[in-house]
């Protein structure tokens, strides 16, 4: 079987996928390249760190779970990459559809621009201090979040093919009315074809 080279960065997350086949037609049989990029705009916070732990492709030609990186990105500030791209990892995959793109965190936090600060309980806070309260994410750890295809079919068959995955600070974190002492992270990662789209 081919097999493609994956390559994963991170702006608000973008992902490129090259075909080895320079051909004008699609190959299914040949080899792609994914490239993960990552991106976001800022909200009223200050920082809000995540740390990657694993990202796959499932569904479709993927049978189970395609794993593109497993490891640990270190503490990634969203905020930080408004205008940059943060590059993961490159990895070989097979050429094909696929049904879902997934990412499962080690841990996250955030610092309020009062400078309190909010962390899962896994979450290494940056500079080491304590946490001054928690930051709830469910799914984060476990089957991960599924990034919002926006209607773009993953087929890895074209020479090259760039998506932007935007991970939205905004929609993402949000504090209960009453809950003083907690945040909830519900991750919203959209994917558009190239980083205009995520504007």
């Amino acid at each position: 079987m081919s097999h493609a080279l994956v390559r994963l960065a991170l702006f608000s997350l973008a992902v490129t996928v090259a075909c080895g086949d320079s051909g004008s037609g699609p190959d299914l049989e040949g080899t792609s390249t994914v490239r993960v990029l990552l991106t976001d705009e800022p909200d009223d916070l200050a920082h809000a760190w995540v740390e990657i732990r694993e990202i796959y492709l499932q569904g479709g030609d993927a049978g189970g779970r395609l794993v593109l990186f497993e490891g640990t990105s270190g503490p990634i500030d969203l905020l930080t990459l408004v205008d940059d791209l943060f590059e993961l990892v490159e990895a070989d995959v097979p050429s094909g559809r696929y049904g879902q793109l997934r990412l499962v965190l080690d841990g996250a936090a955030i610092e309020t621009e009062a400078g309190l600060v909010f962390a899962t309980t896994d979450a290494d806070v940056p500079g080491g201090g304590a946490a001054d309260g928690e930051l709830q994410c469910p799914s984060c750890t476990t089957t991960g979040i599924k990034v919002l295809l926006q209607g773009r079919d993953l087929t890895l068959d074209d020479p090259l093919e760039t998506f932007v995955l935007d991970f939205d600070v905004d929609d993402s974190f949000a504090r209960p009315a009453g809950q003083s002492g907690r945040w909830v992270l519900s991750p919203v990662i959209k994917l558009f074809d190239d980083p205009a789209g995520a504007d």
